[in-house]
């Protein structure tokens, strides 16, 4: 099997002191050197690296600090709440108010410095290349390289304002060698059954995950969900053999200091690790699709490690044997997760039918 055709682009980068793109299609093997954008740039973009080399900004910089200006709040909203009304002082709900503004500055601080991230990825780096590409195209199946794994390359803005993934379809794949494995396996996987894992725990901010589970539950012709204390790690790894679709809504981390103990947290706080994924333990061989909603999956992780060395839990999913992964690269509001989901299953299940 090909894993480019004649409407197919496979893109892989290499960003050193010059980026060099290798793009495969139907037209054989293309590389086109864009010497404008190097390391340093996409560094500056990722981090603002002072002269010691601590981050002062950029995409990483912003969003930890939207990060700690969010759990600032939360811890504030936490201890408002649990005041009986009548004991509620004006200083109280003063700083309630303030620090709700101050995380409302840095999310708007943080989405400013994304679009002009994403900006200069298109016009010093995406650009270049669009442009040879021939109008036949409609997909890009893309590979990138340390620290281009952290940023959302399918919504860069075109030239004429739409982002990239409305031109073409784009996915992700960590190597060409796991993508034509994985694209090989996906074609003799058959069943369509749905298993979910809900663990909100007391986390309000995951207050729409069990009517998440529950709506697209629906769609399939098999399903089953199993909420807080019913998903243990023994229930869930008994059966995930069992199923073609994996709903993970619960919270995740990549611990970039012992990458293998990263994962997704269980009822009890118990990690299905990427350890787990790597031995063994977890059986994907009938997994088809495994969707990481709610999940925060640690971008910011990367301040103590190295965005070369990103691996991730998708990245750890597909190398387990799932040909389809589907992951958050921040943070998101728990009911736009659950709007995003039950839209795209009512679209794959549904509209495939």
């Amino acid at each position: 099997m090909s894993i480019a055709d004649k409407e197919t682009v496979l893109m892989t980068f290499s960003i050193t002191d010059k980026c060099s793109i290798v793009v495969s299609g139907s037209n054989g093997i293309q590389s086109v050197d864009i010497p404008g954008f190097k390391t340093e740039e996409l560094n500056r973009l990722l981090f603002e690296p002072d002269e010691r080399g601590f981050i002062t900004g950029g995409w990483v910089g912003d969003y930890q600090s939207y990060l700690n200006a969010s759990s600032i709040y939360r811890q504030v909203y936490n201890t408002y709440n649990i005041i009986e009304q009548n004991k509620v002082t004006f200083e109280i709900e003063n700083q309630l108010l303030e620090e709700y503004k101050n995380r409302e500055y840095y999310f708007q601080a943080w989405q400013k410095t994304l679009n002009n991230v994403l900006f200069n990825i298109d016009i010093k780096l995406l650009y270049p290349l669009l442009e040879k590409l021939p109008g036949q195209i409609k997909r890009l199946i893309i590979l990138p390289s340390g620290g281009l794994f952290l940023l959302p390359l399918h919504v860069v803005p075109l030239s004429d304002g739409q982002p990239l993934c409305q031109r073409y379809c784009v996915s992700y794949a960590p190597s060409i060698q796991l993508l034509r494995e994985m694209q090989n396996k996906a074609e003799i996987i058959e069943g369509k059954g749905f298993y979910a894992v809900i663990n909100h725990g007391e986390d309000p901010a995951l207050v729409f995950s069990g009517c998440e589970g529950q709506t697209i539950s629906k769609l399939f012709s098999f399903s089953q969900m199993d909420i807080g204390e019913f998903g243990t790690k023994a229930t869930v790894l008994d059966k995930i053999p069992k199923w073609t679709y994996l709903h993970f809504s619960c919270h995740g981390r990549y611990n970039w200091i012992d990458p293998p103990h990263s994962g997704l947290y269980l009822f009890g706080g118990r990690l299905l690790s990427l350890a787990d994924l790597q031995n063994n333990v977890v059986d994907m061989s009938l997994a088809w699709l495994v969707t990481l909603s709610a999940c925060e999956i640690g971008i910011t992780d990367v301040m103590i490690g190295s965005a070369d060395e990103f691996v991730g839990l998708p990245a750890g999913f597909m190398l387990a044997g799932v040909p389809w992964v589907i992951s958050s690269l921040w943070s998101v509001l728990d009911i736009s997760t659950t709007i995003l989901m039950q839209r795209f299953y009512s679209n794959h299940v549904v509209s495939a039918e």
